[in-house]
């Protein structure tokens, strides 16, 4: 079986043509159509000069980049309460995102769009725990139902509120939670789907 590679999209995205490519990397561009084009194989080797050729890391070579996915909630970070709103699968037009960057599982990815510095927190449902266990920002379902992001450090709770001090969003209480997940990633380089 051979391992698929995404060269073709890279060089439309890269606005590259085969021929450009084989000649940097000293190819033949019949040969080198087979593996454009998955009937042949592309070795590590290999992979690595079509990528440094392209300006892309090696694996990029071979994932699919521009991954689809639903916005599944809305945040507005200057908003006092810093609560997320999910959104209503009846009330609400669907909206999704075009990630320009490589991501593994896309179907395990909770996605909430932050409205004010146009970021995305990409959460792993797979990850949910009681209480957080590591530091890090965290998407967090407390007992009174309203979603936030908490930060942890050092075993300190904070809300997180890019608008006000760290020492003023210190949660003098453990908060009650019903779960939590480690935020796995902030992203800014994505487009807005057109529906």
């Amino acid at each position: 079986m051979i391992r698929q590679n995404s060269i073709k999209n890279i060089l439309r995205e890269k606005g590259m043509t085969q021929k450009e490519l084989c000649e940097a990397i000293g190819q033949d561009h019949i040969n080198f159509n087979k593996i454009i084009n998955n009937k042949r194989g592309l070795d590590h080797h290999m992979a690595n000069k079509v990528a440094e050729v392209l300006g892309v890391q090696w694996f990029q070579v071979y994932e699919p980049m521009n991954t689809t996915l639903m916005i599944h909630g809305h945040l507005k970070g200057s908003d006092e309460s810093s609560d997320i709103r999910l959104c209503d699968p009846i009330e609400d037009k669907p909206e999704h995102i075009i990630l320009n960057n490589y991501l593994d599982d896309p179907d395990n990815i909770i996605c909430i769009h932050e409205c004010d510095t146009k970021a995305v927190f990409l959460i792993r449902k797979n990850k949910k725990e009681n209480y957080p266990s590591v530091d890090g920002m965290h998407y967090t379902k407390l007992k009174d139902g309203s979603l936030k992001f908490l930060l942890m450090h050092n075993g300190v709770m904070r809300r997180w509120n890019p608008n006000s001090t760290a020492q003023s969003n210190v949660m003098r209480q453990k908060p009650k939670l019903q779960y939590s997940i480690p935020v796995s990633r902030i992203d800014y380089d994505f487009v807005r789907g057109v529906d």
